[in-house]
């Protein structure tokens, strides 16, 4: 056990001794590296520190995340070459014994905290502000006032980034920005409440994150064309800032921007503006219209929430998505113009606008139920949705009449209507402004046409010349002529025609006689009435005789079955009897000789 002991601390005084050499000290860490895609540092041994290459520096999220702040101590002088054009984040905080610094005029802009901590740093100082550069430009940023309680501050003409924080909390109520500012870093003017008005030059290319938030005094902005960006929070709060002219030049608002600006009351979005970020213009409550050029791909989540003054807003062609919340309760909102091009909206986009009467979609009705996430959110819309439009409907409206439905029912005037006359060839004009729906109306009144008299022969044609007829408007004494034909020339009249004799009359023909009246038909005479059947006589007990039986006396006679007289036909039964026996006789005869025939 003992020994084991030995061996383990053995082991470990042998580490102890080995540790100088696995990890650098401070003295040992190393002096030479990388600091962006195309940038090298290097520390030398007389403590200057060179940034070398082109391009933009790494941005380093924390104070020591920097690869020369193990050394940071050792630091004397920074050198930035020319070709570096952007200083990191927080890349020389803690250089406390840092006493110079050349920027060359190839940087346009400079990190949050790049010199944090860095209290043995000599500056240039010129009409009450610090300034660091390089020897042919020593004011190339502005680093801050010397007195922050100076009224007045000017800033050299040379100066191309105000550095952040360069004018915080400091009572200047105005400030001339040089043309040839190329940057104004975050938080530059943050909290300068005493602050009225400033002219940004297009020469600034980016308006940093927080620049003039809370310069509750600020009422007029300019902002020149060739500004390129409106970071975050720019001019939140500015709660005295009336309107805002944004150039074609901006591409992109920031999120938040002008949020909270409440006495903001016209904002125009020139044409060639990207983005609109997130609640940019959120709690704007003075702002009453707002039109969206078609250059901007997407208003952003909750960009225009809680415009409680908002009345009306013209999307124009272009637009493509409109996010959740974007105009979420704007209570005084009543029409909206969106364009086909709008292929996304979100459920809560238009949520709590209970005046949103008219909403005016300039594609088909099969694109309005496309362009929603879900069509069953359209039914939280209590607006009529009108399909179809041509953009140029929505006017300010105060009221629940847009353009169409006004239009469908009839403009109205009060009298005061401009009247262009109408005459007989050419159309009025009737211009007035609608006191319904304000939009201004023209009407064309067409032509009222001529009201000419009778024709009137001026001139009487002849067989040479034609003649002229004409007549006169009684409106506008327009005259109209119409031309008469040449007459002809009389021809020689002709040779009466012999007339031709009379033809002698036909004579009258004979009349037909009438025909003799039919004899009428004489009467069929009526049928007699069939004698009634005498009734059968009954019969004879045994071996009856006939009634023309002879007699048994043998004389010839014939008596009947009641023994009475002979009866009066017996001569005519004979007849019949023979008469019969002939007539078989015959027929035999013929018969035997047919059979023999034809044998």
């Amino acid at each position: 056990m003992k020994k084991q002991f030995c061996n383990f601390a053995a082991f470990f005084l042998a580490l102890c001794l080995m540790c100088p050499l696995i990890l650098p000290t401070e003295a040992q860490a190393a002096n030479s590296g990388t600091c962006g895609e195309n940038l090298t540092w290097n520390l030398d041994e007389n403590g200057t520190l060179t940034i070398s290459g082109t391009g933009d520096m790494t941005n380093f999220s924390w104070i020591g995340y920097a690869p020369w702040y193990q050394n940071r101590e050792l630091v004397q002088a920074l050198v930035i070459e020319d070709g570096v054009t952007h200083l990191g984040d927080n890349a020389f905080a803690g250089c406390a014994n840092m006493t110079s610094v050349t920027i060359p005029d190839s940087v346009v802009s400079i990190g949050e905290g790049v010199f944090h901590y860095c209290p043995e740093l000599v500056y240039t100082e010129y009409n009450g502000a610090k300034y660091l550069g390089n020897e042919n430009n020593p004011h190339m940023v502005l680093i801050g006032l010397l007195n922050s309680h100076a009224t007045s501050a000017f800033i050299h003409e040379d100066t191309k980034i105000i550095y952040e924080y360069a004018f915080e909390y400091s009572d200047t109520t105005s400030i001339i920005i040089p043309d040839g500012l190329i940057s104004i870093s975050s938080y530059a003017f943050y909290g300068c409440n005493e602050l009225t008005s400033v002219t940004i030059p297009g020469s600034v290319t980016s308006i940093g994150h927080s620049a003039f938030y809370n310069c509750t005094s600020l009422a007029s902005v300019t902002i020149c064309e060739g500004v390129s960006n409106i970071d975050t929070y720019a001019f939140r709060h500015c709660i005295n800032l009336t309107s805002i002219t944004i150039p074609g030049s901006i591409t992109n608002i920031g999120e938040c921007a002008f949020e909270s600006c409440t006495s903001l009351e016209s904002v125009i979005l020139s044409e060639g503006v990207a983005n609109i970020g997130e609640r940019a213009f959120w709690n704007c409550t003075s702002l009453t219209a707002i039109t969206i050029p078609g250059t901007v791909n997407t208003v952003g989540w909750g960009a225009f929430q809680n415009c409680t003054s908002l009345i009306s807003v013209i999307l124009s062609d272009g637009v493509a998505c409109i996010e959740e919340s974007a105009f979420y309760d704007c209570t005084s909102l009543t029409a909206i113009t969106i364009p086909g091009s709008v292929t996304g909206m979100d459920r809560s986009a238009f949520a709590y606008c209970p005046k949103l009467w008219h909403v005016l979609f300039t594609g088909t009705e099969e694109q309005w139920y496309a362009a929603w996430e879900d069509p069953d959110d359209i039914e939280q819309l209590n607006a009529i949705i009108h399909t179809n439009c041509t953009g140029n409907e929505i006017l300010d409206l105060g009221n629940k009449i847009c353009t169409i439905c006004c239009a469908n029912a009839g403009h109205t005037h009060d009298g005061d209507a401009l009247t262009e006359e109408a005459s007989c060839e050419t159309s009025g004009m009737f211009t007035f402004t609608c006191t319904t729906c304000g939009v201004a109306v023209e009407e064309i009144i067409p032509p009222t046409g001529h009201s000419y008299g009778e024709w009137i022969e001026i001139k009487a044609p002849t067989i040479e010349e034609t003649g002229l007829s004409q007549r006169i408007c009684g409106k506008c004494g327009n005259i109209e002529q119409v031309e008469l034909e040449q007459l002809d020339p009389e021809p020689e009249p002709e040779p009466e025609p012999e007339p031709e004799p009379e033809p002698e009359p036909e004579p009258e023909p004979e009349p037909e006689p009438e025909p003799e009246p039919e004899p009428e038909p004489e009467p069929e005479p009526e049928p007699e009435p069939e004698p009634e059947p005498e009734p059968e006589p009954e019969p004879e007990p045994t071996n009856p005789k006939p009634s023309w039986w002879p007699n048994s006396a043998g004389d010839g006679s014939f008596e009947d079955a009641d023994n009475n007289d002979r009866d009066s036909d017996g001569s005519v039964i004979w007849v019949i009897i023979v008469s019969v026996t002939v007539s078989a006789a015959i027929s035999g005869g013929i018969v035997a000789i047919a059979l023999k025939k034809k044998k």
